[in-house]
């Protein structure tokens, strides 16, 4: 058996047993393989993706899964495979189950089970006739159920009512008819700004601009991560530069959406990725931005007048109503208790003073020492 492993250069295995390494990225299968039998997995370094795509597998063996680390996608599109049995997919840490582009007609009862971090499950352009109420169970992150391009509507509308109403808000059907090639139409959303963002929800460090080498790393390794995903959940191919200039420019439509001088009074209409993008950036507010009702006030300062309306924090108006401290001249630090508080005129005349007391005190000296000659 063939498989690719990809690190930071591309390594390939002829094993009959599956197995990873230490930083590796995707293992992909190469070869034909018909039957996935349990013992040929063997993946204890953790490894993001799985990839057996398009060579006619046709059957995975119970627990062929089980205990392999694989942390963000498993991807079988484009095989054979016609039913998922109970047991097959049991607590992993996958976040997408890509099956779309298959032959499945069932998935049994409790098929998918113990999956805390799945979000998405694609069975698009399947020919399913029957999915069981706890076909997917323990999967409380599950938002996206993918069943688009099945056929016709009314072999649907019988499916639809014999699945529970749980899976109803998940759902996403199409009419359409026909198997894509892998990729290009499971999994496919109409938003990937939403995806985006909630890629960045997940890791923070792709909006970084620190230099750090570590910090540098890490956010290239994440964006490596995120083109990945985005080409398994959207069936698009997108780069790490095209990626970087999509997020700056998500970034750069929301702050002027949500720019508080040009938008005057009204309520600003967030979609639903800009307001998770705004959460991350901002707060938790969806922006009113309200114009200040007073005139403003002869001898008060403009910047004291703009902390009148409510949504701005009391502390925050305080401190910009305070004069600026003054700036620490270069004697500072020989000032003494007694001339901090001085005036310049005030200081040269204490100078003059003290001067004026020690020629005292030198003449009385010398008029003493002569005295004692004589």
């Amino acid at each position: 058996m063939e498989v690719l492993i990809l690190e930071l250069e591309t390594i390939t295995q002829n094993k009959e047993v599956i197995t990873s390494q230490e930083n590796a990225l995707s293992i992909t299968v190469l070869s034909d393989v018909t039957v996935l039998h349990r013992g040929m997995l063997e993946i204890t370094p953790e490894t993001p993706y799985f990839r057996l795509d398009a060579h006619n597998l046709e059957k995975i063996e119970i627990r062929t899964f089980d205990n392999q680390n694989i942390t963000e996608i498993i991807s079988l599109n484009g095989n054979k495979l016609t039913v998922i049995a109970t047991g097959t997919f049991k607590n992993m840490k996958i976040r997408i189950l890509d099956l779309g582009c298959n032959k499945i007609t069932h998935v049994e009862e409790n098929a998918i089970t113990d999956m805390p971090n799945l979000e998405e499950i694609l069975l698009a352009q399947n020919k399913i006739v029957e999915l069981h109420a706890n076909s997917f169970v323990n999967a409380p992150k599950m938002w996206i159920l993918d069943m688009q391009f099945m056929g016709r509507m009314n072999k649907k509308k019988q499916l639809l009512v014999s699945m529970s109403t749980k899976y109803e808000h998940m759902l996403r059907m199409s009419s359409s008819s026909g198997c894509e090639s892998p990729g290009s139409g499971a999994g496919k959303t109409a938003n990937s700004q939403l995806f985006i963002v909630r890629e960045i929800e997940k890791r923070p460090e792709l909006l970084s601009k620190s230099q750090l080498p570590n910090e540098k790393a890490k956010k290239e390794k994440s964006l490596l991560e995120v083109v990945e995903l985005y080409e398994v959940h959207l069936g698009l191919r997108i780069s790490q530069q095209q990626l970087k200039k999509k997020i700056n420019n998500m970034k750069s439509r929301l702050k002027k959406k949500t720019d508080k001088q040009k938008t005057g009074n009204k309520r600003i209409t967030l979609h639903e990725w800009e307001k998770i993008l705004y959460k991350i950036l901002e707060g938790d507010d969806n922006p009113t931005i309200n114009k200040i009702p007073e005139p403003a006030v002869a001898g008060m300062a403009k910047r004291a007048q703009e902390c009148e309306p409510k949504h701005r924090e009391e502390k925050n108006c305080e401190k910009s109503r305070r004069s600026p401290e003054p700036k620490k001249s270069k004697l500072y630090n020989y000032e003494t208790e007694e001339t901090h508080s001085l005036t310049t005129t005030e200081l040269q005349r204490l100078v003059l003073l003290e001067q004026l007391k020690a020629a005292r005190m030198q003449r009385e000296y010398i008029l003493k020492k002569m005295e004692r000659l004589e």
